[in-house]
Order: C-alpha cells, then sequence, then structure tokens
C-alpha cells in the first residue's frame, strides 16, 4: 500500500507540473545584464533561473526542474557550442530544447548551432518581441510533449504509474546512482563536511543554487532569489 501510493503521490506532482504553463527558463550567459534584460519581458509568464557559466549552467540544468534554456555561445570556460553537445548526450538532460541566444551572428555558426542540437538560433543585439515569440513557441511545444509523456507513462484507470513509467524511472535512477558526482554521494559529502564540497554546511545541496547560478521569482509572489555561497 505504501508503494502504491508513493507511486500515485509521484504521477500527481509530473501532472501537475506539466500543466503549469509557465514553464522554467534556465538562461546561461556570463554577462549578468543580458539576464536582466530578459527578466523585463519573460518573467510575467515564466520562471527565470541563471548561471554565469557553461559548468554552472550543466549543472543546473541536470539538478533543476528545466523546461527551455537560452545559451550563450561565448563563455570563458565551456564555450555554448559544446555544452549544448553535452547536454545532448546526457540521458537527464537531452530532451531540454535549446535555444542559442548569441552575438554570433553568421550564418556559419548558426548552422554549427542547429548541428549542435538547438531548436532555434537568435543573434543578438536582443529584440524582444522576437525572443518572446519565439520562447513562447518552443515552451508550448515543450510543455505539451511533456503532458503527452505522463499519459503515456500513466495507468488511465487507477492514475498509477504504469510498468513503462516505472521502468524507465528505475532505469534512471539507476545510472544516476552510478555516476561519479551523484546526488547521494554529493550529499553523503555534504553531511560529513567533506572538504571541496560545494555544499558544505548547507542543509539542502540539492534544492541550493550552486555557484555562479540566481534564480527569480515569478510575478506576483514574495521573492526567493538565492545564491551559492550564502554572502
Amino acid at each position: 500500500p505504501g508503494a502504491l501510493v508513493e507511486l500515485r503521490e509521484v504521477s500527481i506532482v509530473n501532472e501537475v507540473s506539466v500543466m503549469n504553463e509557465r514553464g522554467t527558463i534556465l538562461i546561461v550567459d556570463d554577462e549578468r545584464v543580458v539576464f536582466e534584460s530578459l527578466e523585463l519581458f519573460l518573467e510575467d509568464k515564466h520562471d527565470l533561473i541563471y548561471a554565469d557559466s557553461g559548468s554552472s549552467g550543466l549543472l543546473m540544468a541536470r539538478t533543476e526542474r528545466v523546461d527551455l534554456i537560452l545559451l550563450d555561445i561565448g563563455m570563458p570556460d565551456i564555450n555554448g557550442y559544446e555544452l549544448c553537445r553535452m547536454l545532448k548526450s546526457d540521458p537527464e538532460t537531452e530532451d531540454i530544447p535549446v535555444i542559442f541566444l548569441t552575438a554570433f551572428s553568421s550564418s556559419n555558426d548558426e548552422a554549427v548551432g542547429l548541428e549542435a542540437g538547438a531548436v532555434d538560433y537568435i543573434a543578438k543585439p536582443i529584440n524582444s518581441p522576437i525572443v518572446r515569440a519565439r520562447v513562447q513557441s518552443q515552451m508550448m511545444l515543450k510543455l505539451q510533449r511533456d503532458y503527452l509523456e505522463v499519459l503515456v507513462r500513466q495507468d488511465s484507470l487507477t492514475s498509477l504509474v504504469n510498468r513503462r513509467g516505472f521502468d524507465e524511472l528505475f532505469s534512471r535512477e539507476w545510472r544516476r546512482a552510478w555516476e561519479p558526482e551523484s546526488y547521494l554521494r554529493a550529499r553523503s559529502r555534504a553531511r560529513s563536511g567533506a572538504p571541496g564540497s560545494d555544499h558544505e554546511a548547507c542543509p539542502n545541496p540539492r534544492r541550493t543554487c550552486p555557484p555562479g547560478a540566481r534564480s527569480t521569482p515569478s510575478a506576483g509572489r514574495p521573492s526567493t532569489k538565492h545564491w551559492w555561497p550564502p554572502r
């Protein structure tokens, strides 16, 4: 009975999450002014989180519930092309649509970006109506696809996760458990206070933004902006 209740709760949470029309956008850009500019015309319809480097963007894509990524190309640690390829080669992040938003505006740059796995390519300077329309279009496609995925993995009579959903969940968690930097190992290091852990002394490491990451609240809700490490 306990297992059935847990599976039912997972199913309900997934369905409610999918039907959340706002969606979450991860913005990866080493220039904070870009994030602040996008905030002006995107935060009324979407939840925004921010990473100022490729490495922190990759970590957030793997640990946060992200529906769309706006990605710069010219970053100091991992360039956008390489980061996009890494996201598309990871089963945990391969289904997240990526839109390049960059100053690299040649046709060759665009071709490389699309070949890396991006669904769209927008050249700077930022044109707010164009960016908003393209983001909204990709967000709607992503949320509709997610909802169909929930229906495929859910028993229509009991609303429980079906065999296919259970098998995929088990397979995903099994792979994650064997990753060198899995969540369980990271949490174990944090609890033991192991040196070198980014989550040292953090009571809830999975929900805390990694270095260089920032989140913004939805419009009309109290501020929940947080940084790591705390200032």
